[in-house]
């Protein structure tokens, strides 16, 4: 969805048109390991592309989209760099601006290593026709209503690189140290096979287990066996440093799932595991010969064919489809929508909803 969501912001940009004719239009997609998607551009993708593409035309200055910047100047190797969403000239500011179409993680600019390497190519490509003073990483990820803004004098980029060049260097050697960090691991392509990840879960899966247990081999021959710690005598802080693993080890089961599902799809068999066929979806091979079979089964049309009114976020959609911006579209209907919380949920404290405070004083 991301893919095709920034090939939606950027003919809308350079075009200077929102691309209404692009609604409908199915985009396949395939990946580094050959699997194909189909991708549906929905009035609810391009509402939310709009978000973005209103904030990159707010912006004063020159403006250039979806730019390919070249890192070869600070890593070992050469033809390395990425593509900037949208590279900005406001005054002696260089801006960098990512759109996040994302909505499972929340990104922040703050000390974003990405944003500070796109930044370095920016000002390697740039630099030289601008005296930048300050640099501003902007991520703008809609589906999170997440607008997260860090500026930083030039000087700290510059310090940045530093830390970057030695950092490349010491990744390209052969006896490159494995530092693995939760968010490193998380968007790792081999995290399914690495070892040293499947250390760092180990240590902190014991967390989850009561301590007082004697080594392995022990253990067995006196069958004392691990068991879950309780959540009820667990501290505050235990709680926290716990939960916090959820996300890189849960992640690495994916990968592991996914790896599982390729080897059998290859044709390799396993011992515990096989290809099965999906739960098959039903669908009527014509409307009119369904309704004609229904109605002679006695069932009357309004039960076939049932009307009712759309949603508040299908009506959204429909208006986003008819022209107007997501936010008219909220504008439109905000008066006659009658909104209630669903309840409450924790979330990191970089998240940038307001913190819930009790419902009349009860916290």
């Amino acid at each position: 969805e991301g893919t095709v969501a920034h090939g939606v912001a950027e003919e809308w940009l350079k075009s200077g048109r929102k691309p209404r004719h692009m609604i409908g239009k199915i985009e396949t997609i395939s990946d580094k390991l050959g699997n194909s998607f189909d991708i549906e551009i929905t009035p609810e993708m391009i509402g939310y592309v709009q978000e973005y593409v209103d904030y990159v035309n707010s912006l004063d200055g020159e403006k250039h989209i979806e730019i390919r910047v070249d890192l070869s100047d600070f890593t070992p190797i050469d033809n390395q760099g990425g593509t900037a969403d949208c590279i900005n000239f406001d005054g002696d500011v260089l801006r960098i601006v990512d759109f996040k179409y994302g909505q499972g993680v929340h990104v922040d600019a703050f000390e974003n290593t990405q944003m500070q390497t796109y930044a370095l190519g920016a000002h390697a490509k740039y630099g030289h026709l601008h005296d930048f003073k300050e640099v501003e990483m902007v991520i703008v990820q809609p589906r999170k209503e997440n607008l997260s803004i860090w500026r930083i004098p030039i000087e700290q980029l510059f310090d940045f690189s530093d830390t970057f060049v030695d950092g490349a260097a010491r990744a390209w050697k052969e006896d490159a140290p494995r530092v693995p960090t939760s968010d490193g691991c998380f968007w790792c392509k081999v995290n399914h096979n690495c070892g040293v990840l499947a250390v760092m879960i180990e240590k902190d899966v014991t967390e989850i287990f009561a301590s007082d247990i004697k080594d392995v081999k022990n253990r067995i021959a006196d069958k004392e066996y691990p068991h879950m710690r309780d959540p009820n005598v667990l501290t505050v802080e235990e709680m926290e440093s716990i939960y916090l693993k959820k996300g890189v080890v849960t992640r690495w089961f994916d990968s592991i799932e996914k790896r599982i599902f390729e080897t059998l799809n290859g044709g390799t068999k396993m011992k515990f595991f096989k290809l099965v066929e999906k739960r098959k979806t039903r669908s009527w091979v014509n409307t009119e010969a369904g309704v004609a079979v229904l109605s002679e089964a006695g069932l009357k049309y309004e039960d076939i064919m049932p009307r009712k009114m759309l949603s508040p976020s299908e009506a959204e959609a429909a208006l986003v489809a008819s022209g107007m911006s997501k936010k008219e579209a909220i504008l439109q209907i905000d008066a006659v929508i009658n909104s209630r919380s669903s309840g409450v949920t924790f979330a990191p404290m970089t998240d940038k909803r307001p913190e819930f405070s009790g419902i009349d004083g009860v916290w």
